[in-house]
């Protein structure tokens, strides 16, 4: 793509802010001003900008608002590239400028439009330091240097090379060291590689930086410095990976010194082939059963919690047609030593560590299954007509090893449980409650001497 093409927003802006240093009272010569700078402008795209020229119809100033507004604007470089807009207003002084009412922007190429941005707002962009130009030109340098209070994008549309990309509207703010809010509503993009769509995206901060240099550990640790996101009405189709997903959110996030102490997450509606979950060679299996698409919902959190002295999780997931099932679990022993050190060792430490690690002991752990007829047709499958009798047969193998382990009545608990869910294809649930803190090396001493049952406490239900 031509240089005028790459840099054209930049100049804009570059161009606009050239004079900033002037400030404007309301008793001085507005006009005189305006035109100093507008010549200033011009002749900056001249020398810097490698064959580009600054043209427009005519201005008008308003020393009351420190600004200029200028009408039909051109940016074109002799390659045959141009920005070209219908008004734009700037308005500044020395430390920051402002664009408003930026309207009718168009990017062509020999005459073939290839964007078109109905108007554009910048609120409050701080004049930077440095040589703008070599910031151009590095990428790192330009988005560390970009400090703007908001932008905000109406219908935008862009066809480039077979590729084009509409966007109803797009507001980003407090944008400042390569971080900041966006909020995009219907977004569309189609390729070559296949289309996307989106109807809305938000986000209260969000740091670019780990993802221009696709840091995928830096993303999974911290994830982006988000506290609270929502995507709705996202479409992907793009070969293999072709899905829908009605909503995703992350919120509740909290962090100390830059360990994440609480996160959840929730998911509507993920739609796709089954294929694209189990593979091509077992799909088969699901189409006889009646399952050709995923309908999924699901969510999970977490928290570490020193004043709880735990670490706690939940993960729940429901695929129409097979099933929901909802888990959570609790370690207890984090004491602000070990609370401290995670906070120390944040950067290196996945979710797992915290548990293994620190030596934390289980406290509690819950299972709960709700059948949508997937469980019920294998079982009828397993049973081979005869459920009453695979439900006797497996319950009465878990009470022979409880019983062979020394743990008769933790199994005697399970058992019947397990073959009233075999009879009746419904419901399972399990939940474990410690009566102290369950260590690797306390599980391990309690089975080998058969003392598991007086450190836990199970109850079971099946339906």
């Amino acid at each position: 793509m031509s240089n005028m093409v790459k840099y054209g927003i930049g100049a804009a802006i570059v161009a606009g802010a050239i004079g900033g240093g002037a400030v404007w009272y309301m008793n001085n010569a507005a006009d005189k001003i305006a035109a100093e700078l507008l010549q200033d402008a011009e002749q900056f795209v001249a020398e810097n900008m490698n064959g580009a020229t600054l043209s427009y119809s005519n201005y008008s100033s308003s020393g009351m608002s420190r600004s200029v507004t200028i009408s039909d604007v051109s940016l074109a470089h002799e390659d045959g590239s141009a920005i070209t807009m219908d008004s734009i207003t700037i308005a500044g002084n020395e430390d920051m400028i402002s664009i408003t009412d930026a309207t009718n922007i168009n990017m062509l190429d020999n005459g073939k439009t290839l964007g078109q941005i109905k108007s554009l707002d910048i609120i409050n962009f701080a004049i930077p330091d440095s040589n703008i130009m070599l910031m151009l030109m590095d990428q790192d340098a330009l988005m560390n240097s970009i400090n703007v209070d908001e932008v905000s994008v109406r219908d935008a549309n862009f066809d480039i090379d077979g590729e084009t990309l509409t966007i109803a509207s797009l507001d980003m703010k407090n944008i400042k060291n390569a971080s900041g809010a966006i909020s995009l509503k219907n977004m569309s993009f189609g390729g070559y590689v296949g289309v996307f769509s989106i109807d809305e995206f938000a986000v209260d901060n969000i740091d670019l930086i780990p993802l221009l240099m696709e840091d995928e550990e830096a993303i999974a640790r911290d994830i982006l410095g988000i506290s609270d996101l929502t995507v709705r009405g996202l479409m992907v189709s793009a070969g293999a990976v072709d899905f829908d997903l009605a909503e995703f959110t992350i919120n509740d996030i909290t962090r100390d010194n830059g360990l994440i102490t609480s996160a959840s997450i929730n998911m509507e509606a993920l739609k796709m082939g089954i294929a694209s979950i189990v593979g091509d060679d077992m799909a088969p299996m699901f189409m006889m059963l009646g399952i050709t698409d995923i309908d999924m919902s699901g969510s999970t959190a977490y928290e570490i919690s020193l004043s709880k002295g735990m670490v706690s999780g939940s993960f729940g997931v429901g695929i129409k047609g097979m099933g929901e099932i909802d888990m959570s679990a609790a370690f207890t022993g984090l004491t602000k030593d070990k609370y401290e050190d995670m906070i120390m060792n944040a950067a290196y430490l996945d979710a797992e560590d915290y548990i293994e690690d620190y030596g934390l002991g289980l406290d509690s752990i819950s299972v709960d299954y709700k059948d949508d007829n997937l469980a019920d047709t294998l079982l009828d499958i397993y049973g081979g007509g005869n459920r009453a009798g695979l439900a006797e047969e497996v319950s009465g193998m878990i009470s022979f090893y409880g019983m062979m382990s020394q743990q008769a009545e933790l199994a005697n608990t399970v058992a019947p449980a397990v073959g009233n869910f075999i009879r009746g294809g419904n419901q399972f649930s399990f939940t474990l409650k410690a009566k102290q803190s369950l260590t690797e090396d306390v599980i391990t001493e309690a089975m080998m001497n058969g003392s598991l049952q007086d450190i836990i406490t199970i109850t079971a239900s099946g339906s």
